[in-house]
């Protein structure tokens, strides 16, 4: 299979900005960035001013390529990927960890998550055109309202609200309907970043590094899954093996495992003594016969 054997710092250089294919080297002096701040080709920081105003097209455009780019897939696995990601409907988590201190990587990360939620098509789950339903009933939606404002009072600041103006596909009453809510400068020990919410809302957290987001994710009662994208190995690594959790994903949104694979929640998250699926569930409704023999 064909892929980029090429320079990466040239890929951060043409994207212009940071894609952090190179670690920790990206974050010292020696980032080909810091010393060449201007696409490859040309010569010199005033080139990269004579192009014209881009486009929308353009803009979305570049935002593909990057993610491409921090993935290192070609644009036939991309699109066989984007295919299945829509295709796919499923539970989220609902807690985002985002690791680092720099501001400007954060500011246009949750630009980009801002965007793609507020696009998300809400109507009847039946419709295939439609990408989030509606909640369970009406109790249900008051209480992830009550999640809501709970953050808010703590000190959560609010980037997407899906109270307002949430626009349904189809002729349906509001009711049961809530759109995709975003809240920011949650901390652990808040209501919305420590329970489970069941709801369209995503509470973002940021940690220093690794071992600060590992902490934060053990100290949860809750350990149904979590999951790391990352390019690192050795951060999969210890991510893989310190995290207490019953699903760990790598580079995976949707952490459930094949049918037979047991779905392994803990603390909090499971209840009893055999998981579902698999093996443990076919020793859930079945019982044991043990036949000992001896022959003379």
């Amino acid at each position: 299979m064909a892929r980029y054997t090429g320079s990466v710092c040239k890929l951060c250089r043409r994207e212009g900005e940071k894609l952090f294919l190179k670690g920790e080297r990206c974050t010292s002096p020696k980032c080909a960035l810091e010393r060449r701040a201007y696409p490859p080709g040309q010569h010199g920081r005033a080139t990269q001013f004579r192009r014209g105003r881009a486009s929308e097209y353009s803009r979305q455009l570049r935002e593909k390529q990057k993610v491409r780019r921090i993935y290192g897939v070609l644009e036939r696995q991309f699109r066989r990927y984007y295919r299945e990601a829509v295709r796919r409907k499923g539970p989220t988590g609902a807690n985002l960890v985002i690791v680092g201190e720099d501001d400007g990587f954060y500011n246009r990360f949750m630009d980009g998550v801002a965007d793609t939620a507020a696009k998300i098509i809400v109507g009847n789950g039946l419709d295939e055109a439609v990408q989030m339903g509606p909640v369970r009933d009406k109790e249900k939606k008051a209480s992830i309202l009550g999640y809501i404002e709970s953050g808010i009072q703590q000190g959560a600041k609010l980037r997407l609200d899906g109270r307002k103006g949430l626009k349904i596909r189809g002729d349906w009453p509001d009711t049961y309907f809530l759109g995709p809510t975003i809240l920011e400068n949650v901390t652990p020990d808040m209501k919305c970043g420590s329970e489970e919410i069941f709801g369209p809302v995503m509470s973002v957290m940021r940690a220093k590094n690794l071992d600060e987001a590992i902490e934060m994710a053990n100290r949860c009662s809750f350990a149904n899954a979590h999951a790391i994208f990352t390019s690192s190995g050795r951060d999969a690594r210890e991510f893989q093996y310190r995290v207490v959790s019953g699903n760990i994903g790598i580079n995976i949104g949707i952490v459930a495992p094949m049918a037979w694979f047991p779905f392994s929640g803990m603390k909090d998250s499971f209840f009893g003594v055999l998981h579902t699926q698999g093996q443990e569930a076919i020793r859930f409704f079945t019982e044991s016969k043990v036949v000992i023999q001896r022959w003379i």
